[in-house]
């Protein structure tokens, strides 16, 4: 009763629900020369009563003589309102036009290659036709592929291609984008072997056992006063960098084993490997820009002269 006031205008329609179907209805009486609304009590009215109980009963359970058109728009709608996606240019788009518009691109080589290239589908080398993908899909197609919805479980990247393209799929780079989504992909990355590469370049150790390489060698001399020692000898260990030193009054031969002996061999053992510049020479004198001139332990002068490049060549 009150539907059929609100259409004949003696009750308002408050709800927004209604207020588009109330205004296309009266839309429709205008259609008509004469029309009489009449109400007619729900126990005589079935198919009504069906349909006010509509939007909770099945399909299944809806009486015979009561149809139902299921619509994709409200009737109150003249036209449906969808959005229109822009279309993303990508490798079969100038196919797709000319095969149905007959467009060619303005570049020669361009249209060449779409006129040889002017099937949707592309011939494999095993027989059945490939439907080529879009670029929009091909992230799409490689998920469902590789998820094992399709074609089973998880797999390497050209196993996955040859699985897409027995499926029926094809694109001109679907080996380089199956091997590329493979490698981002989260489950595979978690079961594959962790590297375990340094993060500089590896370098080699000189001296890669502790205390099995030295270097020893002379400093001095000290002679200014009240010094009374001339030496130091000084003996580097290659791997750990520790320094064991110790000064001389007189350098010999004897001095030097003393101090192998109670510094080096008694503590650390006995080293492989024992580095020195066969004697300590001391400067004499500055000739040149890095040319030197050097004397023995005996302060006898060496003959020939010395670079400086030469000079620093020391073992620590």
């Amino acid at each position: 009763m009150l539907v059929i006031e609100q259409i004949r205008g003696e009750c308002g329609v408050k709800s927004e629900a209604l207020i588009r179907y109330h205004a296309k209805a009266l839309t429709l009486t205008k259609e008509f020369e004469y029309l009489l609304f009449e109400h007619i009590p729900r126990t005589q009215n079935e198919h009504a009563d069906h349909l006010s109980r509509l939007t909770m009963t099945y399909f299944g359970d809806i009486p015979q003589g009561v149809h139902v058109e299921v619509r994709e728009y409200p009737i109150h709608m003249d036209c449906s309102i969808r959005p229109v996606l822009e279309e993303v240019a990508d490798y079969h788009t100038a196919i797709v036009r000319y095969l149905v518009y007959g467009q060619l691109p303005n570049d020669k080589l361009e249209a060449r290659l779409v006129t040889n290239r002017r099937y949707k589908y592309r011939q494999s080398n095993l027989g059945p036709l490939l439907f080529c993908v879009s670029e929009a899909k091909i992230d799409q197609t490689l998920h469902e592929v590789h998820e094992g919805h399709v074609c089973g479980h998880n797999i390497g990247g050209h196993a996955l291609a040859l699985k897409i393209i027995k499926a029926g799929y094809s694109w001109p780079t679907i080996m380089k984008d199956a091997m590329a989504y493979v490698k981002r992909y989260y489950k595979c990355q978690m079961m594959q072997p962790i590297p375990r590469y340094p993060v500089r370049e590896m370098s080699a150790m000189v001296g890669p056992i502790p205390f099995a390489m030295w270097g020893i060698n002379l400093v001095g001399k000290f002679i200014k006063p009240p010094v009374k020692y001339k030496d130091v000898v000084v003996d580097v260990d290659y791997f750990s960098k520790g320094v064991e030193a110790a000064h001389l009054k007189i350098t010999t031969a004897k001095a030097i084993e003393e101090f192998l002996w109670k510094n080096i061999i008694t503590r650390y053992g006995i080293p492989k490997v024992l580095v020195s510049n066969n004697g300590h020479n001391s400067t004499l004198r500055f000739i040149g820009p890095g040319i030197y001139v050097l004397e023995e332990l005996s302060e006898k002068p060496i003959d020939r002269t010395w670079h400086g490049v030469y000079l620093k060549k020391y073992y620590v």
